[in-house]
């Protein structure tokens, strides 16, 4: 269930509410009351069921990625809806995500660490057979299928093959999840993913942006 439809949910739950209250000593009160309660549950297992599973896959993407990078001690990321596009339509984005090793100096910014693009090149990699893709579209609010040409990536200097391999699939796979991170951190949020006593630590704060 789509976010502007546990909007709707809500609107309707409120309204009958009133309705009910209105109706006062109307025997369908009670019948709708009852209604109300159960779909007042019912939604909040699904918000609870919601966030859980989604943590889950959120925090399963990183493990993968940490497995693969002993040395990386962390993965930033900005994600928000602009209040600006010139003259195009605002709608959510996740910003690219930025590695940091334990190696660099801890003062530097988000925008200085490691990017994918530091691990592996696409511009020699040697072409596969196409696949099909999905990529949700924020105004149409459904996924679209389309074919995409499957590329190996090429490590760069210092970094294995496995490891270009692991950094692709973890930029691929945290786009494709793009409406997961909204619908489980929100926006304009800065969050920052960490490697925590075997399990992934999500530290999540308020992002100034225009």
């Amino acid at each position: 269930m789509e976010a502007h439809h546990l909007a709707r949910i809500a609107q309707l739950v409120e309204q009958g509410a009133l309705n009910a209250k209105v109706a006062g000593s109307n025997p369908a009160a009670s019948t709708m009351s009852t209604a109300l309660e159960t779909l007042q549950e019912a939604k909040k297992a699904y918000e609870d069921a919601k966030e859980k599973l989604g943590k889950d896959a959120i925090r399963a993407l990183f493990k993968d990625l940490f497995a693969a990078f002993p040395g990386m001690t962390a993965v930033e990321w900005a994600q928000y809806t602009p209040y600006f596009n010139d003259g195009d339509p605002c709608i959510f984005r996740l910003n690219d995500p930025y590695f940091r090793f334990v190696d660099m100096d801890p003062d530097i910014g988000m925008w200085d660490l490691f990017s994918s693009w530091n691990i592996y090149s696409m511009q020699d990699a040697p072409e596969l057979p196409m696949v099909v893709a999905k990529k949700y579209n924020w105004q149409t609010k459904q996924y679209e299928e389309h074919m995409v040409t499957a590329k190996k990536p090429v490590p760069k200097m210092g970094y294995s093959e496995a490891q270009a391999i692991a950094a692709h699939e973890f930029q691929r796979n945290f786009f494709d999840m793009e409406e997961i991170f909204f619908e489980v951190i929100g926006d304009h949020s800065k969050i920052t993913a960490r490697p925590v006593d075997g399990g992934i630590e999500l530290d999540v704060e308020s992002y100034d942006h225009d």
